[in-house]
């Protein structure tokens, strides 16, 4: 598929891994390399049997060629359409066991310094554009839900629920570590409803549920990471789920150092019940400095132009 995607709420390697794991599909992405316009990224997504992705996301790299081999569904005789098996979906008894946030030990945070990992090195984030050269588009996300992921203590897992319109819900199981700075924010968005692209030219109709990484505590600070600098994160989510109105349903898991998060170690889920779609990341790993964790749906019918 050749492309010319800008990057805005979300980055291009998230869209494309977000397609190919959603649908089971491999995907062969060539974007236009230009990144003062916003343009970047490539690669070859592996979606079907959930293997390592062969990209770049480099603004210093120049053109490249990537080659990579893939499976294809008829290469295992145990291939099926995206459906999950009694053993995929997620048991929510194994937390039982784990005792659940008390609000009394919530403490309270201060914004402070933040800084960037790209490609393993720390730069100032005000000085992303002049180290990556790479223009940002950001998304109005006053319009989303949102709720503060408020601190555990260590041990200590939290259930988060948040809700917006055409019963649209989003469950996050996470908690903080120990050693987590006291100055990283959480945030739990949701939301269901237009969006606007290409200066409004392009309305889509999607459905979101996210955790996001925030230089504060308000809701249009998420994703801003050319403004301050982010310490290292430990933020440890479990699980993070949501009700749907269609099957079409995108989930990418992204760090702050511009990479996607390995495909071996998470999996995604759908369950189609009379009323919804039941779509589940879960996380069989730690992820190191989580920049989103998202799911985002799109309602086709529902276009104002379709």
């Amino acid at each position: 598929m050749t492309n010319a995607y800008v990057d805005n709420h979300m980055e291009g390697p998230q869209v494309w891994k977000g397609f190919s794991q959603g649908n089971n599909v491999n995907l062969v992405v060539a974007n236009i390399y230009a990144p003062p316009d916003g343009l970047l990224g490539a690669g070859i997504f592996r979606g079907v049997y959930s293997e390592p992705d062969y990209y770049t996301y480099d603004a210093s790299s120049g053109t490249k060629l990537i080659v990579g081999k893939v499976k294809t569904k008829s290469a295992l005789p145990s291939a099926k359409t995206h459906q999950p098996s009694d053993s995929e979906v997620i048991n929510y008894k194994a937390f039982d066991d784990l005792p659940l946030l008390d609000p009394t030990q919530v403490e309270e945070r201060q914004t402070n310094a933040m800084e960037l990992m790209v490609n393993g090195k720390k730069i100032h984030k005000q000085n992303i554009n002049q180290n990556m050269k790479l223009k940002y588009l950001h998304e109005d996300l006053s319009r989303y839900n949102n709720v503060i992921l408020e601190r555990t203590s260590p041990g200590v897992y939290a259930i988060q629920v948040l809700c917006h319109e055409d019963d649209l819900c989003c469950n996050l199981i996470y908690e903080y570590p120990a050693e987590e700075p006291e100055d990283i924010v959480y945030m739990l968005i949701a939301y269901s409803g237009i969006v606007e692209h290409g200066e409004g030219l392009y309305l889509q109709y999607v459905q979101v549920c996210g955790a996001v990484l925030c230089l504060n505590e308000t809701i249009d600070s998420c994703g801003h990471f050319e403004d301050a600098y982010v310490p290292d994160s430990a933020f440890r989510a479990y699980s993070l789920s949501g009700t749907f109105g269609d099957r079409y349903i995108y989930p990418s898991v992204f760090t702050d150092a511009l990479q996607l998060f390995s495909a071996e170690k998470w999996n995604y889920t759908l369950n189609e019940s009379p009323d919804h779609y039941h779509a589940i990341i879960h996380l069989h790993e730690e992820v190191n400095d989580l920049s989103t964790l998202n799911l985002y749906g799109r309602w086709f019918s529902r276009d104002p132009n379709h």
